[in-house]
């Protein structure tokens, strides 16, 4: 199908096939656009394309490259169906995405929480063993008993 698509572009150069085949680059990508070029050097080894394809991760697609590609998909006008596949899995992998996105932002924004509390846990926790010290009968002793306290200060 790659060598197809090779001819394709080579010879008639469809504006459609195009459009189609950059929104598929520019998805495995995480790019807003993909070129000429870039769509070439995808889909110039059939191997290396696979292997995106199969490592491609949707936690790395950003939310603004997502949108384009679905404003994009839904502007193409009459694709090739012998290509259907190609915007099939544009469409599937983007719906996917912002099915998912929305929950790695979720899962983003409570990390980030988590770590706000454990930061004021632990500035509770300094500010309460320094309020415990403080109120200690000791202390509270020292600071009435003008001589200990002398004593003390003058060691320093």
């Amino acid at each position: 199908m790659l060598k197809k698509i090779n001819i394709a572009l080579e010879m008639t150069k469809p504006h459609t096939l195009i459009a189609g085949l950059e929104c598929f680059i520019a998805l495995l990508r995480n790019k807003m656009k993909a070129g000429p070029i870039d769509v070439k050097l995808y889909l110039a080894d059939a191997g290396k394309l696979q292997f995106k394809l199969r490592t491609i991760d949707a936690k790395k697609l950003t939310y603004a490259v997502n949108a384009n590609c679905i404003k994009t998909l839904e502007s193409l006008g009459n694709f090739p169906d012998e290509y259907s596949c190609i915007i099939d899995w544009c469409k599937n992998f983007t719906a996917y995405a912002e099915y998912h996105l929305d929950e790695f932002k979720v899962e983003a924004e409570k990390n980030v929480l988590q770590e706000e509390i454990a930061i004021l846990s632990n500035e509770l926790r300094v500010k309460n063993d320094l309020l415990a010290v403080l109120t200690e009968q000791t202390l509270v002793n020292f600071y009435e008993d003008k001589d200990a306290k002398r004593r003390l200060e003058s060691w320093v």
